[in-house]
């Protein structure tokens, strides 16, 4: 229940709530993968990138949300010195103990939850410290220091569309309706036929 502390108008924007996820459909999933190439590289001792990625506003998040990482990486890194780190929108996910399984290998796959997603632009933070050796070395040219991010690394987001308002209702198509396109027509006295 809401709590009668909200002010009047948020409380009557809430009440639409329950019928929006009434009329909503049933629970889907879909995958959206981290990035568009066969993998992704990460090279030098300290190498990080963000990626981004777009949730609709018309649905509703559902729990079951998993991230797959699907990594390998140089067998010369130091064990339990090297990592990568993962972030959701500025929280900590996983961190990966590198270097992982042998280079010929297949690569270590995990499977993370993922609880602060939101809807709109979600960015995902990737942050290595890649060692070769007790001194760290800076060299970002080091050909020992790599890590690879493979294909089917994503997100498997879970959610369920919701009923869009009626005026929303043909949208994209609302956005280029007629009548506004031709504002130099629309001018006191002139005759309705012609708006268009």
């Amino acid at each position: 229940m809401i709590r009668p502390l909200f002010f009047s108008l948020v409380a009557v924007g809430f009440s639409f709530l329950p019928t929006l996820h009434a009329q909503s459909s049933a629970p889907e999933t879909t995958f959206i993968p981290l990035f568009k190439t066969v993998e992704y590289k990460f090279s030098g001792p300290l190498p990080s990138s963000e990626f981004f990625f777009q949730i609709p506003e018309d649905v509703a998040l559902e729990p079951g949300s998993v991230m797959t990482l699907r990594f390998r990486a140089s067998q010369l890194l130091m064990v339990d010195v090297s990592t990568a780190t993962f972030e959701v929108n500025g929280s900590p996910l996983k961190s990966l103990r590198l270097p992982g399984t042998p280079e010929d290998a297949s690569g270590d796959v995990f499977v993370v939850e993922v609880e602060n997603l939101k809807t709109g632009w979600n960015k995902v933070r990737v942050t290595c410290l890649m060692q070769t050796s007790p001194v760290p070395c800076r060299d970002v040219d080091n050909p020992a220091c790599w890590f690879i991010l493979e294909k089917g690394t994503g997100l498997t987001l879970s959610y369920r569309r919701l009923k869009r308002f009626p005026e929303l209702g043909r949208f994209p198509e609302t956005l280029a309706e007629e009548q506004l396109l031709w504002q130099h027509e629309l001018v006191e006295g002139f005759p309705p036929d012609k708006i268009r």
